[in-house]
């Protein structure tokens, strides 16, 4: 199960006010003062302070807290005006900042069109257009950030086109080598994480393992030196989850619940706000293993969200208990919910789960035909988005013909199912995994050894304290005693002396007295 929540990140760049329920009142009046105090300023500066102003206020329109639509509307009478100015200057940094500011609004646009039925020629045509002269523009003034960034809508604008494949792995490949050329890890660790979604969801996992690899690199080191970022956070834990992922596709379950527990254990570790899906990773885990008391552990904070993709999870968990009923409710209210919204790329990936558990679950009810007709759907829709959920539904397919008497297609499907899983699953892609795999044991058993070192190193260093304590005291005592042993000498000669002395003294005082006697 692929992680919803970066899908819609990705969709967006970086944005996710697009539907309504992430909008928080408290952040719009935030937002509201920011931008009025921007409005104010606009009248009172000229030239190129005034673009700079313009394009500040367009992007904090653009990222403010209100539905995407409104702030379109609201951003473009100021963006019009910045690139007009910016253009008759000669200000190519001013230019290029509206015309990044008009990508973002053409975005929301076309999200507003696919939701509402709305013709989308138009709208990515001028995209397209904004796109190429962003491009132009960022060669011109040589910032290899607002090429990564140009090339990321251009990856957006593709996948927006049907184009979803190599031209817009092009675009974010390219991306990907701007950001690392203009030394903004952030934005590189990130486009590596939307490069190896791009890739698990089109199957090729040899190559989705190269940019998880490289996107869990950078996120770690990027969460060493948070301050207050906690976007790196869900980097992090997306490449975790990525990385788990692949893990699955190999049927290595052992090795995807360690990169979970990773990531939750980092969650704990640094107070992060969100573990961003983590417990759906585990529920699925502990399904596919078998474990339905634990996975039932993680269910209740499920059952206590609102959003629509947690119900999904809900579903596979009640139709791996064979509770049908159960299961037929949460998956009819994750389809009731999506389908409104239209095929954007983040409901087309939530429908193909929700259709195939529907067949899945209707299939245990015996409703073969019904089952099918939803295994279809959800066929159609894996091929839009995930090559995995493809040969799941080859699977699916054949079982539900079989089930039907209709073995030709039963026997169609099947063929259909191992051939594209033993395309997906190469041997040098599995030959990788081990080999990181053996690359993370070694790094552990490298640390413990050089904890161990460490120990050992302070263990020698206290028993050289402690040898050097015993040499001193023993000097010590051997002085003392050397000195005890010449107080006691000089003592005693001191008492000899006294004596001879006293003698002497008393042989004198007797010869006086015998002189004395003599006379």
């Amino acid at each position: 199960m692929r992680k919803y929540l970066l899908i819609a990140v990705t969709m967006l760049i970086g944005n996710t006010n697009v539907f309504p329920q992430f909008i928080r009142e408290e952040d719009r009046k935030r937002d509201s003062i920011l931008i009025d105090s921007l409005i104010k300023k606009i009248p009172v500066t000229k030239d190129t302070a005034r673009i700079n102003y313009l394009n500040k206020l367009g992007n904090t329109i653009i990222y403010a807290n209100y539905p995407s639509k409104i702030k379109a509307d609201w951003v473009l009478p100021y963006m019009e005006m910045a690139y007009k100015e910016a253009k008759q200057s000669g200000y190519n940094i001013g230019v290029a900042y509206s015309l990044i500011n008009f990508c973002q609004t053409h975005v929301y646009y076309s999200i507003y069109n696919t939701r509402n039925n709305i013709d989308n020629t138009a709208t990515l045509s001028k995209f397209e257009t904004r796109v190429n002269e962003l491009i132009d523009i960022a060669v011109k003034i040589n910032d290899p950030k607002i090429l990564g960034r140009v090339y990321e809508y251009q990856a957006w604008l593709w996948g927006a086109k049907g184009n979803g494949g190599q031209k817009k792995l092009d675009a974010q490949i390219n991306a990907i080598k701007w950001y690392k050329k203009s030394g903004s890890e952030t934005d590189e660790c990130k486009t590596n994480l939307y490069v190896s979604d791009t890739y698990l969801g089109l199957g090729e996992f040899e190559n989705a393992f190269q940019y998880c690899k490289r996107s869990l690199e950078l996120a770690k080191k990027l969460v060493q030196n948070r301050n207050g970022n906690e976007d790196n956070d869900v980097w992090l834990q997306a490449s975790y989850i990525n990385m788990a992922t692949l893990y699955k596709a190999a049927g290595d379950y052992e090795s995807a619940m360690n990169q979970i527990q990773e990531g939750r254990q980092f969650h704990f570790t640094h107070n992060s706000s969100s573990t961003w899906g983590m417990e759906e990773q585990l529920i699925d885990i502990f399904l596919e293993t078998g474990q339905y008391d634990s996975a039932m552990h993680y269910v209740g904070p499920i059952k206590r969200q609102t959003f629509s993709y947690q119900w999904i999870v809900l579903g596979y968990v009640y139709l791996k208990l064979n509770k049908s009923d159960s299961a037929l409710k949460y998956y009819n209210l994750v389809i009731d919910s999506l389908e409104i919204r239209g095929t954007l790329p983040v409901t087309i990936d939530g429908l193909a789960r929700s259709y195939s558990g529907k067949a899945k679950t209707l299939s245990l009810q015996k409703k073969y035909k019904e089952a099918l007709s939803y295994a279809k759907k959800s066929l159609a829709m894996a091929q839009r988005s995930n090559k995995l959920n493809v040969v799941k539904n080859y699977e699916l397919i054949s079982n539900l013909f079989h089930q039907l008497g209709n073995n030709d297609s039963a026997y169609a499907y099947l063929v259909k199912h191992n051939e594209l899983k033993e395309s997906l699953l190469t041997r040098q892609f599995l030959f990788r995994l081990n080999n990181y795999k053996s690359e993370i044991n070694e790094a552990k058993k490298e640390a413990r050894i050089g904890f161990l070192n460490r120990d050992n190193k302070i263990k020698e260093e206290q028993l050289k304290q402690e040898a050097s304590f015993k040499k001193f005291l023993l000097i010590g005592l051997l002085l003392l005693f050397i000195a005890s042993v010449f107080i006691i000498r000089t003592f005693l000669l001191k008492r000899k002396n006294d004596k001879l002395k006293n003698l002497q003294l008393e042989n004198e005082l007797k010869m006086q007295q015998l002189e004395i006697e003599k006379r």
